[in-house]
């Protein structure tokens, strides 16, 4: 039976990973935009350049299950999914736009989607012993074997 220095993936963990590229797809989306066309936008360009703060979360969801990291991430996408909302309908420091093409779409998405895989993650995992409830470190079940019929 051959060993791997890998660990074995978990519904859990997949989460997190999944989680963690959603996250840095919004970041990648908000750079290139940011780089393009909102680096001259006062305010809501640097507002773009923040969301660089994904590859931060995304990196630290992978080396370790901490809630915080999470709570991070549901944070930044929410707040940045508002942005983009408040941007389309009221405005947003004084600036709107009312299209929406590809690169809003797709952002929007992943956004949408890291909450929704991070929340799942929260409730699939839960607070390792003596851990803080919600940003302490989380444990991830192991895998399970399948069964013999």
């Amino acid at each position: 039976m051959p060993t791997s220095l890998a660990p074995t993936p978990t519904p859990s963990r997949t989460l997190r990973w999944v989680a963690a590229i959603l996250i840095l797809v919004s970041g990648a989306v908000h750079l290139v935009l940011w780089s393009g066309e909102y680096k001259e936008v006062k305010i809501v360009g640097a507002l773009f350049l923040l969301n660089v703060a994904a590859v931060v979360i995304a990196v630290a969801l992978v080396v370790r299950p901490l809630g915080i990291f999470a709570l991070g991430g549901m944070v930044l996408s929410a707040v940045t999914l508002i942005a983009f909302i408040l941007s389309r309908t009221t405005g947003l420091f004084g600036f709107s736009e009312h299209e929406f093409e590809g690169s809003a779409i797709l952002a929007a998405v992943v956004e949408v989607g890291a909450i929704v895989v991070l929340a799942l993650w929260n409730r699939a995992t839960r607070p390792k012993r003596g851990a803080p409830a919600v940003v302490g470190e989380r444990h991830e079940p192991p895998a399970t074997e399948p069964t013999s019929p």
